[in-house]
């Protein structure tokens, strides 16, 4: 790891994301708990991220399951107060994990009946 840097999720510009989508962290990224300041980071080969509490309670959601809706909903239930700017939160801050190369998202399959 070459260096470490603070990340505020909200700074980053939007792109088009569908709401079906499953986002996952890419093979080159880890999720991490930093052992001296309890914080949770960001790994990549090139960098650690120090995530804020948003940031982190948005990728401990990213469990390969949900899917981009499903986050904004259960985000929106455990903060009623900030309902209305959550979905652009959070794709801002997918789209710029994915410009960086650390998340990817697939289609959400359906399951047999």
């Amino acid at each position: 790891m070459n260096s470490t840097s603070e990340f505020h999720w909200h700074d980053a510009s939007s792109t088009s994301l569908k709401l079906a989508s499953i986002p996952e962290l890419t093979r080159r990224a880890r999720l991490r708990e930093d052992a001296v300041g309890g914080r949770l980071v960001l790994l990549s080969p090139e960098r650690g991220l120090f995530l804020n509490e948003t940031a982190a309670e948005i990728l401990r959601l990213c469990d390969g399951y949900r899917s981009v809706e499903t986050i904004v909903h259960e985000l929106g239930a455990r903060h009623p107060e900030a309902a209305t700017q959550i979905q652009k939160d959070v794709f801002t801050f997918f789209a710029e994990l994915r410009s960086r190369g650390l998340l990817r998202f697939r289609r959400a399959t359906k399951e047999a009946s």
